[in-house]
């Protein structure tokens, strides 16, 4: 005999992938930063990819700030104001959304140091930046968090997946020329 089976096949985020280059430069300067989000294989336009950029912090507070080169279409910059940002794509396709992602992230964010600090900040030290993948997919469609039967053990949230780099900050001190008073 033959018997119908019903198939239920449920979503979880995918993990993308990311990496960033160590920047360089002066007290009181800015620099680009370079960072390269990649999103999951799933091709289904079900997921977002998002970067979020946390800026570290010493005694005296956050070690600068963030600001944008330019305003791109498709791209939205968020500053949350507590060292911590978020960059989202607009897009119809996750290939549209990566390559704005992409082109923006190569030179269009801008590191300026807090006035007169300088240091060096390696590893998870630096400035942190996370890719955020997001499924779409809620209730029902997306496959239950931890659960051993349907083959999520250990996954918290699937319906989100992240990949972490930090990038190296040096800030390289420079002599204040005195001012005189008369």
């Amino acid at each position: 005999g033959s018997f119908i089976h019903e198939v239920v096949v449920q979503a979880v985020a995918d993990e993308p992938t990311i990496s960033a280059t160590d920047v360089t430069l002066s007290e009181d300067a800015s620099t680009s930063l370079k960072i390269f989000p990649n999103r999951s294989k799933d091709d289904d336009n079900s997921e977002t990819l998002s970067v979020v950029i946390y800026l570290p912090s010493d005694a005296n507070g956050i070690i600068g700030s963030l600001s944008t080169a330019s305003n791109v279409t498709g791209i939205q910059f968020t500053d949350f104001g507590n060292g911590t940002y978020l960059i989202e794509a607009v897009g119809a396709t996750p290939e549209t959304r990566e390559d704005l992602l992409d082109e923006y992230l190569d030179s269009e964010v801008i590191f300026t140091a807090r006035p007169h600090w300088s240091g060096v900040l390696n590893g998870t030290n630096g400035i942190k930046v996370v890719a955020v993948s997001r499924e779409g997919a809620t209730g029902d469609e997306l496959a239950p968090n931890d659960s051993a039967v349907d083959g999520t053990g250990g996954d918290e949230d699937t319906g989100i997946e992240i990949a972490i780099a930090y990038i190296g900050v040096t800030v390289l001190p420079v002599t204040d020329i005195p001012e005189l008073n008369s």
